[in-house]
């Protein structure tokens, strides 16, 4: 079997611009297999959870569809190798895949492995995909990729960490929510999804979406804002002009409070407050960076004393004080810690929706385990309550 086509610039702009997608979707889809007809050349991603393909126009000129499988990263390698040319030749000659430039010798050999068109592997990437979308995939439940509904779904994915222990957040119509030891974080925004895609939720509040997903759509938005959900939510499909995707999400660990347990972290009602802004808070904090140990929450302790708040940090080997420009007129004295890494994502985050003046209210008391801070902004409120960090520090 020997087949010769080429690829010039707008056909490997395709892949190109695929890249990305498929570099991240290849730890989950680990296999790669391609198939090459008269009028197309398809890459196609397979895994346990689902599959991508990207579909390119191209005149190949053979005489029966030629399906084979190569090592992705080998592959997408060579594609970066040549992609300063406006046009490589595409070689397949027995178990032989060679790209090149035509009227030079530079080439790439790599081995593949050949399928007969009657094989699994073949019939895989010829109907998976549409097969599965039509046998779980829900047209109602669409959900737009809007850029507000992104930014609330970043903010909460930049808090996923290792000691946090999950893996998921929720979201309803205008609520996003995201808990873990050391905070539990509420975005309430005017409602950014049509009431339609919740009809399926049942006794539930949430949907529930893996941070694998999160991080997804943000490459996904980039040519098409429209997902389409399976009915248990945990399936999804989306499609553009060259490619398209349904992947099912691994399993999810959430746990999300109620709202009686929300009131029962966070302080009483009355409770000491001061107010400060998100320009004065960054700048107390970023005021310990590189100083503290490797603690993981990096923790910094908040002491309101004679109408002041002053932060603290303390270690064996350091002791750093900085004082928090701050409205002390409803506050009095207290002491709590929390972790200043939580808080620096938070507002590293939001930093892009709010002026460096809007206020932070931060709420505390002896009694509760929590600190409870609020930011607003016009039609968006951030709510998190802060984990005091004496107890998580002796687990």
């Amino acid at each position: 079997m020997k087949a010769t086509f080429n690829l010039n610039n707008s056909q490997l702009s395709i892949l190109q611009s695929k890249a990305k997608i498929c570099s991240f979707l290849s730890n989950n889809l680990t296999r790669s297999f391609f198939k090459i007809s008269n009028d197309s050349f398809t890459l196609f991603q397979r895994g346990s959870t689902g599959a991508f393909s990207i579909h390119v126009p191209a005149e190949c000129n053979i005489s029966k569809n030629i399906y084979y499988s190569v090592d992705y990263n080998k592959w997408n390698n060579a594609l970066q190798k040549f992609s300063n040319y406006s046009e490589i030749c595409i070689t397949i000659n027995k178990n032989m895949l060679t790209l090149s430039v035509p009227k030079t010798l530079d080439a790439i050999n790599l081995s593949i492995l050949i399928f007969d068109e009657d094989s699994p592997e073949a019939i895989l990437i010829d109907s998976f995909i549409v097969g599965r979308k039509n046998e779980v995939i829900n047209e109602d439940l669409e959900l737009k990729l809007e850029e507000s509904l992104l930014e609330n779904f970043n903010l909460v994915d930049s808090l996923f960490s290792a000691q946090g222990k999950v893996n998921s957040i929720g979201f309803s119509k205008k609520e996003t929510i995201y808990s873990d030891r050391s905070v539990v974080l509420r975005v309430s925004s005017e409602a950014l999804v049509d009431d339609k895609f919740f009809d399926n939720l049942g006794s539930e509040d949430y949907v529930y979406i893996h941070s694998f997903f999160l991080k997804l759509f943000n490459l996904l938005a980039k040519t098409n804002t429209r997902l389409l959900f399976s009915n248990d939510y945990e399936t999804i499909y989306w499609e553009d002009d060259v490619s398209q995707l349904i992947l099912t999400s691994e399993s999810r660990e959430i746990a999300l409070p109620t709202n009686e347990q929300w009131e029962m972290i966070k302080p009483q009602e009355g409770a000491p407050r001061f107010f400060t802004n998100i320009a004065s808070l960054n700048e107390s904090l970023n005021f310990f960076t590189g100083f503290y140990e490797e603690i993981a929450w990096k923790p910094v302790v908040f002491e309101i004393e004679n109408g002041k708040v002053n932060l603290y940090y303390r270690h064996p080997t350091t002791e750093i004080s900085k004082a928090l420009v701050s409205d002390t007129s409803t506050a009095s004295d207290g002491y709590f810690m929390i972790s200043s890494e939580t808080v620096g994502k938070i507002l590293n985050k939001i930093s892009n929706r709010f002026s460096p003046e809007a206020s932070v209210e931060v709420t505390y008391d002896e009694e509760s385990p929590g600190v409870y801070c609020k930011i607003d902004c016009d039609s968006v409120q951030y709510e998190f309550v802060l984990s005091k960090l004496v107890d998580i520090l002796q687990d």
